[in-house]
């Protein structure tokens, strides 16, 4: 049978990254056939990484990168997991004396 998953992952601080990769390449390894409901060129799974106060999509994939495994990420991304470093729009952030800060 086919096996079907939603997750939703809450804001959480790229800390939290090599816990995420372990959660994200079980995901990938519970199914070998994709949903029928999914066409080809839909992805497995996808992992969003939200970045902290102050921080950008592209340094939460650099922190990624940095603290992985380099296989897994490959291995991950073979198997049709897709990652996402969204980064939040600017605005004025209270605990920062009201700077503009991607928060």
């Amino acid at each position: 049978g086919y096996l079907s998953q939603d997750f939703t992952l809450a804001k959480m601080g790229t800390n939290t990254a090599s816990h995420l990769l372990g959660v994200a390449l079980l995901m990938a390894s519970l199914s070998t056939k994709p949903h029928p409901s999914q066409c080809l060129s839909a992805p497995r799974a996808v992992v969003i990484f939200c970045h902290g106060s102050g921080d950008t999509g592209p340094g939460a994939k650099s922190y990624v990168e940095a603290v992985a495994l380099p296989f897994s990420l490959t291995a991950l991304e073979g198997s049709g997991v897709v990652f996402e470093y969204p980064t939040a729009h600017p605005r004025p952030y209270r605990l920062a004396g009201g700077q503009i800060s991607s928060v």
